[in-house]
């Protein structure tokens, strides 16, 4: 994968790799890359709505809010640039590393739920580009932007990662610009509401809104993460993998939740008070950020793809997928969260807090599981092959430690969660304060390490990897 120093220099080739390990003459590329490459995802519409809930929905001041988004946002890349690490040491995408501790079936669960997640996200971003894009003007149907951005979507999944990684050096350009005039022309052209610096109430419950919906929003993003890494040379310094990621997703992710707990102050109607902030440069941004969104939502499309791909390989030893099972995945999510968007648009705030429950529940688990077995336990030592192998090799079908783990923290989860459709008795007690996320990683992190010490063999834990890398790991 070369350095993508202009999407107009060259063009890059279509990826025909799926799931199989990279080999070492494939990888190749900047680490850097890594930055643009999260953070133009993250300067969307989507991100905008996600920072205007910490002062419209939780009424907080803005100084608290930004605060909550900061330190949800850093905490969330975190975790996100350490999933970044694993595909640059192994060269593998996410889901299929998550063998290693789910084993070759059990990881089916986690991958099926992630093909929904994705699918659903997909959906949201569709009907955001379309509402927002139609309230510029009348004559820009919802419908034919929701098929169009779907279209875009699945045509950069197909392309794969070099073309999607080219598109976010360009967009993180154009992005950081827009960004950078938005909130010039905000804070400067006094547009800002009288009373702005006054307004809101201090909430510790606020507060905790608005550190979960930033932490969610970049977990959202970790089952996709290393399979974007995963092309860089294997000697890639971990240091510089994480920095790359963390300084990237957490720059673009803050910098457009800011702009909308700007937005949250000045109006309820996050989508109207954006476009009146934004005023005279109100088509330029919205449309920035549209295209960013479709760039996103290509994220979802291919990884959604790549969940697939995963559980039919599980099923089907067999069957090798490359580009073409890639591409008719590809346009099938695509349709699939296109038509879920044309019949659901009016209930968009619904389907948002029922995606983010679904990442609540399914991913932060997950994580959890994942990033202590990959750090703590086998200290990145895999046997690649076992990983690919149908039996899962010496990770098993079925790696119970795991699965008892990742049910333990959804079912912890279940105490502390507050949503329109159920409130925990825990999140009662604590009057409303949603740290589901919170105690949910706490029980399955240090619940997962104990019982997979335990329960592992020796050899599984302690038997050398392939030499590059562990020296990848330990650089």
């Amino acid at each position: 994968m070369s350095s993508y120093v202009s999407i107009l220099d060259v063009v890059p080739p279509i990826e025909d790799r799926t799931i199989s390990e990279v080999p070492g003459d494939e990888r190749s590329g900047d680490v850097r890359d890594l930055f643009t490459f999260w953070f133009a995802p993250n300067v969307t519409l989507l991100a905008v709505v996600n920072g205007a809930l910490a002062t419209a929905v939780y009424g907080l001041p803005f100084w608290l809010a930004a605060l909550g988004l900061v330190i949800g946002n850093l905490i969330g890349a975190a975790v996100l640039a350490l999933h970044s690490v694993q595909g640059a040491q192994l060269g593998l995408p996410q889901l299929v590393q998550t063998r290693g501790q789910f084993g070759s079936s059990g990881a089916i669960v986690v991958a099926a739920c992630v093909a929904v997640i994705s699918v659903g996200f997909l959906a949201v971003n569709l009907v955001l580009a379309g509402q927002s894009l139609n309230a510029l003007s009348d004559h820009i149907a919802v419908l034919w932007t929701i098929i169009a951005v779907a279209a875009v979507s699945a045509l950069l999944a197909v392309f794969g990662c070099e073309v999607m990684h080219s598109v976010a050096w360009l967009l993180s350009w154009i992005g950081g610009i827009v960004l950078l005039l938005a909130f010039t022309w905000v804070l400067t052209a006094g547009h800002l509401a009288v009373g702005f610096w006054q307004s809101g109430q201090v909430s510790a419950v606020g507060f905790a809104g608005a550190v979960s919906v930033a932490v969610l929003w970049q977990i959202s993003y970790t089952p996709y993460v290393a399979d974007f890494s995963r092309y860089l040379p294997a000697g890639t310094p971990a240091r510089r993998t994480f920095l790359a990621s963390f300084l990237g997703t957490a720059a673009g992710s803050i910098a457009a939740m800011l702009l909308g707990a700007i937005v949250g102050v000045q109006s309820s109607d996050v989508l109207g008070g954006f476009i009146t902030l934004a005023h005279g440069s109100s088509i330029m941004v919205v449309g920035t950020f549209t295209v960013c969104l479709a760039l996103a939502s290509s994220v979802n499309v291919y990884g959604g793809a790549m969940s697939v791909i995963t559980i039919g390989q599980a099923l089907i030893p067999r069957w090798q997928p490359r580009l073409a099972s890639r591409a008719v995945l590809a346009v099938l999510i695509a349709g699939l969260a296109a038509a879920g968007a044309v019949l659901g648009r009016n209930g968009f705030l619904i389907g948002c807090v029922n995606v983010v429950v679904l990442v609540m529940y399914v991913l932060v688990p997950w994580t959890a599981i994942n990033l202590v077995d990959y750090f703590l336990i086998r200290r990145g030592r895999y046997e690649v092959a076992d990983l690919q192998r149908a039996d899962g090799g010496r990770y098993g079908r079925v790696g119970w430690p795991a699965v008892g783990c990742y049910l333990a923290g959804i079912a912890i989860e279940a105490l502390f969660v507050d949503t329109p459709a159920f409130t925990g008795p825990a999140a009662n007690a604590l009057g409303g304060a949603d740290i589901a996320w919170l105690v949910g990683g706490a029980v399955a992190a240090p619940l997962y390490y104990f019982v997979a010490r335990s329960a592992a063999r020796p050899r599984e834990i302690d038997s050398a990897a392939e030499p590059k890398v562990s020296a990848a790991v330990a650089s």
